[in-house]
């Protein structure tokens, strides 16, 4: 005995509307999933073609619903095979499937209009369905991660069953004489739409719980990847939302040296002291760079900071505004400038004191101007006079000589014999000039008529000289600050006296304090800031003298995957490794920059498209042979970079900028690996 094959076909139609809806339920809930939006088209596609199947019986529309039935079946499979390719970050060949459901639908409608055959019509459809269904099954069983593996087993099994029934069914009328009626309750006929109920039911229900498997694991990748790049990172990073810190890492209790609870909840204000050291307000400074933050999406400033033992912090904070769960959010970055603050507050100190015993020098000066007259009205005033300045020359620690009419050494003190390596007899009689002032630093002679103390003692004004150098006895050279002051005895200049400190000590420290503001540490290549500064300088010198001018910004491709699987210390290699190939590709006059992260920008003056073109890949073919050692395996390094070049009109860096960011997206959504040049809008 058969079911009533007419209420069968209703009931599939009536469950296919179910499915359709529950498709589309479910695709309202998870947008975001790739995939989904093909399969509820699918199964409304299927369901239509119940509908049309049930119309069959139809004799005034019965041929275009033979037609229509099969263009739904078979567009209904490339929908969900097309649903699977994207679920899974794969690409479907398009073309290939739009020729088979059109193919089948022609056919259909030939053997229909033309010569009505049922035996073709149902070769037709039910091998292609057959096919696409094992296509689908072999998709899901070679590309589903093991996470979802569970329900791709039970998805590949309803599919494979499905396209090995209909294969059957394919091959059925080479052996059987298909019936006539479209619902003649034959065994064929009655299992086509048993296996159709429940195979639609089966993938449905598996579309679904694989969708939230997906949603599931998606949720645990985030928490995860938010507890690495957050909780777990060496920075110290803060959320403040309303005004109030709501979230922090490890690395910002650490700096405080508190406990969670006693910074979260906690305004700005709450954790400094009641002034800034510009005097402002903590509460009144903290609202304004927060207002700035929220108007300009991100600032940077230094800031004041009192941790939990009641010492004081000194930041670099960085603002940048997010929107987190609907609700606007600051991402604070701290980095710690104490150091810095220190050492500059160090190199204040020692201007300040340099300026006191400049000060005392010149008042040491003037007393001896003095004691020199008097030293012509009494010898004895003038031996106490002497023993007065010596005792002064030698207390200080700078070096002060004395030279003649001649510019011959007349005096010298201690401490100047120390910084300059000579003995007394060495310097006495000497010409200073010759002997210790003869060369400039970069190694240019010196001329006499040139040096500000041989100009100081003819022209009888002082003279006061930072950065310049003196030569010691064994040939090295040292940085100084000094000062000439002309001896004058009733207007007659009789000579000078030279005051000199060495600076190389603060010339260090103010070097150190350069290269820290303008060079990334760990690549040593220049900063952000000191890029843009420079490139300034460069598009201005092009649009003045009409040369062209490239810029490019370029990443690694998949740099987070390297920090994934190697850590950062492999991140960090990768970095290195990628500055360097660089390095060796460009001109000295190029500007290399590491942005931050794994940005790096380019600039190539005199360089136009071609030349450019020239460059970038040269750099790709570098590092396409350069290997990457990270632990026991080797990596080869990809890049993304987008190009652009200076127009015939003014442009400003940042107009270049955001052009070659605009190529470096796209050179990503092309595949990674590759360049992209957007040509400038003259």
């Amino acid at each position: 005995m058969f079911i009533d094959i007419p209420t069968l076909v209703l009931l599939q139609s009536i469950n296919s509307f179910l499915q359709v809806v529950a498709m589309f339920l479910q695709m309202s809930v998870n947008r975001q999933r790739a995939g989904l939006t093909w399969w509820a088209w699918g199964s409304l596609s299927l369901a239509l073609g119940f509908v049309f199947n049930l119309l069959r019986g139809n004799p005034l529309i019965s041929q275009m619903a033979v037609v229509a039935n099969n263009a739904f079946y078979i567009t209904a499979m490339v929908l969900f095979y097309t649903g699977v390719m994207r679920f899974y970050g794969r690409r479907e060949n398009r073309l290939a499937l739009t020729m088979l459901a059109v193919a089948v639908t022609l056919i259909a409608a030939y053997f229909t209009y033309m010569d009505d055959n049922l035996a073709v019509r149902r070769v037709n459809i039910s091998l292609p369905v057959a096919w696409v269904s094992w296509m689908i099954a072999y998709r899901m069983l070679r590309y589903s991660p093991l996470a979802l593996r569970a329900s791709t087993h039970m998805l590949t099994g309803v599919f494979g069953v499905f396209g090995a029934f209909f294969a059957l069914r394919g091959i059925s009328p080479f052996f059987v004489i298909p019936e006539e009626s479209l619902f003649a309750a034959t065994l064929t006929t009655t299992s086509s739409y048993v296996v159709l109920l429940i195979a639609t039911t089966l993938w449905t229900y598996g579309f679904v719980v694989l969708v939230n498997q997906r949603a599931n694991q998606a949720v645990l990748t985030s928490e995860e990847r938010y507890r690495i790049l957050f909780m777990d990172s060496p920075d110290a990073y803060l959320m403040l939302r309303d005004g109030v810190f709501v979230d922090c890492n490890r690395a910002a209790l650490k700096m405080l040296g508190c406990e969670r609870q006693r910074v979260v909840g906690k305004s700005p204000a709450q954790l400094s002291p009641e002034f800034q050291p510009d005097g402002q307000l903590s509460a009144a400074a903290a609202e304004l760079k927060m207002s700035s933050a929220f108007q300009g999406g991100s600032t940077t400033f230094e800031w004041l900071h009192r941790r939990c033992d009641g010492t004081d912090l000194n930041v670099e904070i960085s603002l940048a505004l997010l929107d987190l769960q609907s609700q606007p959010t600051l991402f604070i970055t701290w980095r710690d400038i104490s150091e810095r603050i220190r050492t500059l507050k160090a190199l204040q100190q020692q201007s300040v004191e340099l300026e006191r015993s400049n000060l005392q020098l010149e008042h040491v000066l003037t007393q001896a101007n003095a004691m020199t007259a008097q030293a012509l009205e009494a010898h004895n005033v003038l031996q106490m006079s002497e023993n007065r300045m010596n005792l002064l020359l030698q207390s200080t620690d700078q070096g002060i000589y004395g030279i003649d009419g001649q510019g011959c050494c007349t005096f010298i003190n201690q401490a100047a014999l120390r910084m300059l390596g000579y003995e007394q007899d060495e310097c006495l009689g000497q010409n200073m000039h010759t002997l210790i002032h003869h060369t400039h630093q970069d190694g240019r002679p010196y001329p006499e008529s040139e040096c500000p103390i041989f100009q100081s003692k003819r022209e009888g004004a002082g003279r006061y000289i930072e950065n310049e150098v003196l030569w010691r006895k064994d040939g090295s050279m040292f940085s100084v600050v000094y000062s000439a002051h002309p001896l004058l005895e009733d207007g007659e200049i009789l000579g000078s006296v030279v005051t000199f400190s060495d600076i190389t000590e603060r010339l260090r420290l103010q070097q150190l304090l350069e290269k820290q503001a303008t060079t990334d540490a760990l690549t040593e290549l220049i900063n952000r800031r000191r890029f843009i500064e420079l490139s300034k300088n460069e598009i201005k010198r092009s649009i003045r003298q009409k040369s062209s001018l490239t810029i490019a910004q370029f990443d690694i491709d998949y740099f987070k995957s390297i920090n994934d699987r190697f850590g950062h210390a492999g991140g960090d290699t990768a970095l290195k490794l990628l500055s360097q190939v660089c390095q060796k590709n460009i001109r000295d006059l190029d500007l290399l920059a590491r942005f931050g992260g794994d940005e790096f920008a380019m600039l190539l003056p005199m360089t136009g498209p071609e030349q450019a073109d020239v460059v970038i890949r040269r750099l790709f073919e570098q590092l396409a042979v350069t290997p990457l050692q990270l632990g026991d395996q080797t990596v080869y390094l990809t890049l993304s970079a987008g190009l652009t070049c200076l127009g015939n009109r003014e442009e400003s860096l940042d107009e270049l900028l955001e052009r070659a960011d605009r190529a470096l997206y796209q050179a990503k959504q092309a595949g990674r690996n590759r360049f992209v040049f957007i040509s400038p809008l003259d």
